[in-house]
Order: C-alpha cells, then sequence, then structure tokens
C-alpha cells in the first residue's frame, strides 16, 4: 500500500519549494559576499539568524 502521493502536481510543489528555497539561499549567499557594506553586514545578520546564533557584542563605546 502506498500512503505517498505521487501525482505529478505534488512532484512539482516540491520542485518549486526546493527551486526557491536554492534562489533565496544563492541571493543571500551572493549578498554577503560581494554586496555593499551595508549590505553585507545585513546578510550576515540574517545568516546569523537562520543558524540561531547570538548577536555579537557591541562595543562600548557605541
Amino acid at each position: 500500500m502506498n500512503i505517498i502521493n505521487r501525482s505529478a502536481a505534488g512532484r512539482f510543489a516540491a520542485a518549486a519549494v526546493i527551486a526557491v528555497g536554492a534562489a533565496v539561499a544563492a541571493v543571500l549567499l551572493g549578498t554577503a559576499l560581494y554586496g555593499s557594506d551595508r549590505h553585507s553586514t545585513r546578510a550576515f545578520r540574517v545568516l546569523r539568524w537562520l543558524s540561531g546564533r547570538p548577536e555579537p557584542r557591541q562595543p562600548r563605546g557605541s
């Protein structure tokens, strides 16, 4: 008995989810590595947030 629905629509939906995730990851990494300083900093903050790591401490003078 096959419980998993392996219809064409289901396969297409899975492929679309994977493609969108890969595109978002590529844009995020490209921005982090090759973007302006402002965008690169924000992209690295998003990567840190996604990995569950805390923000680094700010210097006392800020």
